[in-house]
């Protein structure tokens, strides 16, 4: 085929525009010409989305807790509850012996600090990054002391305590 002057100066701007948008869209992800709805490729695994998780209502920002986390037994052996209780016992003047663990809940948390904003005067950088880990209460008497903690108990930070009322 051959093409006339003018054809070929309209065809190779076409054909790079038609080559850029293809590029664009495959850069997108968008599998169906730019409509929106995008069908499966059969030569390419279905991505799978993670499971969305819901705040719970007593939360702060960005920690969620997925449904049915809390164990109706409690391993008190577990590292994120051996470091949090050590590390509670290191911090207040309790007796070990009056101290229980009321609960622990499995969370996901939005970044490196647990969401949870320490007390300190120099505000911390925290990486934000999802870690998964624990929600650990801790009763004496008529007080309860909140920790947090990463699953492996290397990360344990005081997040709050309730003196009843």
């Amino acid at each position: 085929m051959v093409l006339s002057k003018a054809a070929r100066s309209l065809f190779l701007p076409a054909l790079v525009a038609t080559l850029a948008l293809t590029v664009f869209a495959a850069a997108c992800g968008d599998d169906n010409g730019g409509d929106g709805n995008a069908t499966p490729n059969p030569t390419q695994p279905a991505a799978t989305e993670p499971a969305a998780t819901q705040p719970a209502a007593t939360e702060p920002a960005g920690a969620t807790q997925p449904p049915d986390t809390t164990p109706s037994g409690i391993d008190e052996n577990q590292p994120a509850v051996v470091a949090a209780r050590a590390d509670l016992l290191a911090n207040v003047d309790l007796d070990p012996n009056a101290l229980q663990v009321e609960s622990v809940t499995a969370m996901t948390f939005s970044d490196s600090c647990l969401d949870v904003t320490a007390f300190t005067a120099t505000p911390e950088v925290c990486a934000q990054v999802i870690t998964p880990g624990y929600e650990i209460v801790f009763r004496v008497g008529g007080t309860s002391y909140t920790y947090r903690s990463n699953e492996a108990g290397t990360n344990v930070r005081f997040a709050d305590v309730d003196v009843g009322g």
